[in-house]
């Protein structure tokens, strides 16, 4: 039974990640959780239950992991359910390694359940780098759609997932629930009148900004390389790219291999672009070098000529190269977003790259927006574009997640994104994570934006985690001191 109930608690965190966006559910799981866990007799059930709890939880915030496999059910169906399965139990053992570090820690309900926020922040921190990466759905994401996401600004992402858990713990871990009730209550509460005052903040710019057109073509992936669907899609960006509005814009922003042709030998297809949309253009496209092939962001000019190109450096194990492609390939599995040109090679190049009139960007192509680690390693930008496809993720989930993740980048930063996106959510997005305009998903069209001004460094652009780590490490000594002197 108990196992039943950390499987449902970790079912219920993950509601409150989009589509259902429903931050309260998170808090109210991971309390269920939590209670569960401090009263764990052994350090081995602790673990174990972590893992079921994770499990239950990745098992509904992954469930959009099935869609690429079905892209092409008769090559890559029956792989889905395995996919997702064993995601949701590989990213569970970071969890159930902090339930047990956590017990391991404690000696009490309080004492164990903020050693848990230390431990499952630490977890989530290492699923950042650990395997080359894979940092979907932290806890603190829950409240991407609410003024709480404010607070990314800073304290990151990581901060805001440990708050989270701390709330969680506040509301069950003690004594009287209902003094825990009244605290984590009362502190969500003040959280969200900051964040609210924070976002009524305006100020009006009286300088004319850059004009961005976002181009969504809403290619059905299915058909997206098909010889006889190719120039049909090419057709339609180029119209929605030309079509005549009062202020012809500065940039014009295609998704992710927008291009189904190689950039080597494409002058003329270049040209064309450019003079459709009158001016630059950034857009994805695959290159080649030498015996490398590349998922690209590229700059051209309005006269079709290659000012700046970006190398996508985060690739998607399974999908666009494959973990020991020579044995695996053997036995017929290939990449999902790889074709006859073979798998993709990480790029090396700065992901600061200059697109004017905007001058400093950094390019984020795909699932590297959700790398919050890339974009405090770069020289601050003016802008984020994010270039993405998110046709592979279907609609259940994955695009709205996949955005949502993308938009907490803006607030991190302070700096306004720029994303475009295949089939949807195409967007622009202010340093304060506020939608100043969007294209659905599934809708096919563009959207002219003027540009917002990036705000000043934030206090997460300017130290990071830092300040959390002092944090952990103090609440974390102060636990050892006192388990020290009950000792003696």
């Amino acid at each position: 039974m108990a196992l039943l109930i950390m499987l449902v608690a970790g079912v219920v965190a993950a509601i409150g990640h989009a589509p259902a966006s429903l931050p309260v559910a998170t808090v109210v799981g991971f309390a269920i959780a939590i209670r569960m866990f401090v009263a764990a007799r052994s350090t081995a059930k602790a673990l174990w239950h972590g893992w079921v709890f994770a499990a239950g939880y990745f098992l509904v915030v992954m469930i959009w992991l099935v869609e690429p496999f079905l892209i092409y059910p008769l090559r890559h169906g029956w792989i889905a359910p395995f996919a997702l399965l064993a995601t949701a139990g590989g990213l569970a053992l970071f969890w159930a390694g902090a339930f047990g570090a956590a017990f391991a820690v404690g000696f009490g309900p309080r004492s164990r359940g903020a050693a848990l926020a230390v431990t499952l922040t630490a977890a989530e921190a290492l699923r950042e780098f650990v395997l080359t990466g894979f940092p979907w759905g932290l806890p603190g994401y829950a409240w991407s759609t609410t003024p709480v996401a404010q607070f990314a600004a800073d304290v990151g992402p990581l901060g805001l997932t440990f708050l989270t858990i701390l709330a969680a713990s506040l509301l069950v871990a003690g004594r009287r629930l209902w003094v825990g009730a009244t605290i984590c209550i009362v502190g969500i509460g003040a959280a969200w009148t900051v964040g609210t005052a924070r976002m009524a903040d305006r100020k009006d710019d009286a300088v004319e900004r850059p004009l961005v057109r976002l181009v969504q073509p809403n290619a059905d992936q299915a058909l997206k390389w098909n010889p006889f669907h190719v120039e049909r899609f090419h057709d339609r960006l180029l119209a929605l790219t030309a079509t005549e509005s009062e202020r012809r814009p500065d940039i014009t922003v295609w998704p992710e291999t927008a291009a189904t042709f190689l950039l080597e030998g494409s002058e003329e297809r270049l040209a064309e672009i450019a003079a459709a949309a009158g001016g630059r253009v950034v857009f994805g496209i695959r290159r080649h070098s030498d015996t490398a092939l590349y998922n690209s962001m590229a700059v051209i000019g309005p006269g079709g000529e290659v000012e700046e190109i970006y190398d996508k450096r985060k690739l998607v194990p399974f999908g666009e190269y494959i973990p020991l492609g020579d044995l695996l390939s053997r036995l017929g599995i290939s990449g999902l977003a790889t074709d006859q040109t073979g798998a993709f090679s990480p790029g090396k190049r700065p992901a600061v790259i200059r697109v004017a009139p905007l001058d400093r960007v950094l390019a984020l192509i795909c699932y590297e927006a959700i790398f919050w680690s890339q974009i405090r390693s770069e020289e601050r930008p003016n802008a984020m574009i994010q270039i993405t496809n998110d046709a592979w993720f279907g609609t259940l989930s994955g695009p709205q997640q996949h955005f949502e993740q993308a938009r907490m980048r803006a607030i991190e930063l302070g700096v306004p994104l720029i994303r475009a996106a295949n089939t949807g959510i195409s967007a622009v997005v202010d340093g304060k994570g506020r939608v100043i305009g969007r294209l659905e998903l599934g809708s096919e069209g563009y959207l002219d934006i003027e540009m917002p001004a990036p705000l000043p460094p934030t206090l997460f652009a300017r130290f990071g985690h830092v300040p959390l780590l002092i944090v952990a490490i103090f609440i974390i000594g102060l636990i050892g001191l006192r388990k020290l002197v009950i000792r003696r």
